[in-house]
C-alpha cells in the first residue's frame, strides 16, 4: 500500500497500522477478533475522502480543510491511523527536507500527529506497546516530540505489560517526557516499583534511567533520591551504575554518603571497573571534586566539608 503514490486509502483500525509499520507477531497478537482492514477511498463516507484528499493535496489546500477534517472523532481517528502508516512507509526517508523543498511525507505525518497531542496519543502508545522496535521506535520518537505532561500518565500502563519490551520500552519513553506537573508523583512510584522489583534487569535498568532524567527536573529530590539509593543494591552492574549516574544527574548533597558506602563495596568485591567508575563520577559531580578518592578519603571530605554544604536532611529541593 503506497498512500501517497497510488490510489489513496484510508485505515479504518490500528490493527492494520501494526500489520503496516510493525512485526506480522505484532499484527497478529493484537488483531484478536476484530476486522479491521484497509479499505479503498470508495468504501469510505465522502468526508473521509475529501479531508484524505486535502490532506494529499497540502498547501492551502489541507490548511482551508483541517479543522473540518479533524472535528469529527471518527474521521479524526482514520486519519491519525493513516498518518502513522504513511510513517512506517516512509520511515527511510525521514530525513529533513533541503533548503527550499517541502517536508517529505514522514515529516509532515509526523508534525500532525505531534499537534494533536493527547489525541494522537493513544495509538502510537499501542505501537510502543505491539509493535516491533522499528514501529516503536516511530512512535516513541513522535510522543516524545510532543513534549506534553500529560501524555505521561497515558504511558504508565505499558509499565505493567505482560511482555518486557513493552516495559522497558514504556520506561524508556517517560525518560524523555517532561516533567509530569501533579501526576508526578504517580509517574515516580511507578517507575520506582519497576526499578526495584521487575524480573527482568533490561526493565530495572531503563526504569532507574529514566528515574534519573525525570528526577533531574523535579523541584523536590528527595523521592527521586530514595528510589535511586535503593536501586545501588541491585545485584546487576546496569541497574547500580544507570543509580549512580541518576544520583548525579539529581543533584542532592544527601545522595553522596550512600556513593561512598557503595563504592566501598564495589571495591571490596573488586566489581567490574565500570561500576566504582559510576560511582566516582556521581561522586564527583555531586561534591565538585576533582579527584578520585578512596571511599576513606570521601567519608572524611563528607565529614569535614560535605556535611557544611548539605541543606537539611530531606529538605533538598531544585534552586
Amino acid at each position: 500500500m503506497r498512500p501517497l503514490t497510488t490510489p489513496p486509502v484510508l485505515v479504518l483500525s490500528l490493527l492494520t497500522l501494526l500489520a503496516a509499520c510493525g512485526s506480522n507477531e505484532a499484527a497478529d497478537e493484537a488483531r484478536g477478533n476484530d476486522t479491521g482492514r484497509v479499505v479503498t477511498l470508495d468504501e469510505v463516507p465522502a468526508s473521509y475522502r475529501e479531508a484524505w484528499s486535502a490532506w494529499l493535496q497540502s498547501g492551502e489546500v489541507w490548511a482551508a480543510a483541517r479543522d473540518e477534517a479533524l472535528s469529527d472523532p471518527d474521521r479524526r481517528q482514520a486519519l491519525i491511523d493513516n498518518w502513522i502508516i504513511v510513517m512506517g512507509q516512509f520511515y527511510s526517508g525521514r530525513a529533513m527536507a533541503q533548503r527550499g523543498q517541502m517536508p517529505g511525507p514522514f515529516l509532515r505525518a509526523q508534525r500532525e500527529l505531534v499537534a494533536l497531542g493527547v489525541e494522537s496519543a493513544p495509538s502510537l502508545i499501542e505501537l510502543v506497546r505491539a509493535g516491533d522496535e522499528v514501529a516503536a521506535t516511530i512512535a516513541a520518537d513522535t510522543i516524545a516530540l510532543m513534549n506534553d505532561a500529560h501524555v505521561c500518565v497515558m504511558v504508565l500502563p505499558l509499565l505493567e505489560d505482560e511482555r518486557e519490551a513493552s516495559r522497558r520500552r514504556g520506561a524508556n519513553l517517560l525518560a524523555r517526557l517532561p516533567h509530569a506537573k501533579n501526576d508526578e508523583a504517580t509517574v515516580r512510584e511507578a517507575l520506582g516499583r519497576l526499578a526495584t522489583d521487575d524480573p527482568e534487569w533490561t526493565v530495572r535498568a531503563q526504569a532507574t534511567r529514566a528515574l534519573g532524567e525525570r528526577g533531574k527536573n523535579a523541584n523536590v529530590l528527595e523521592p527521586t533520591r530514595v528510589l535511586l539509593v535503593r536501586c545501588l543494591l541491585d545485584p546487576d552492574p546496569a541497574v547500580h551504575e544507570a543509580a549512580c549516574r541518576g544520583l548525579g544527574q539529581l543533584g542532592d548533597p544527601w545522595g553522596i554518603p550512600p556513593l561512598i558506602s557503595h563504592l566501598d563495596a564495589l571495591l571490596r568485591r573488586d566489581a567490574r571497573p565500570a561500576s566504582p567508575r559510576a560511582a566516582q563520577d556521581a561522586l564527583q559531580k555531586l561534591s565538585g571534586v576533582r579527584e578520585s578518592w578512596s571511599p576513606i578519603e570521601w567519608e572524611r571530605w563528607w565529614r569535614s566539608e560535605g556535611l557544611k554544604r548539605a541543606p537539611r536532611a530531606g529538605s533538598a529541593t531544585r534552586q
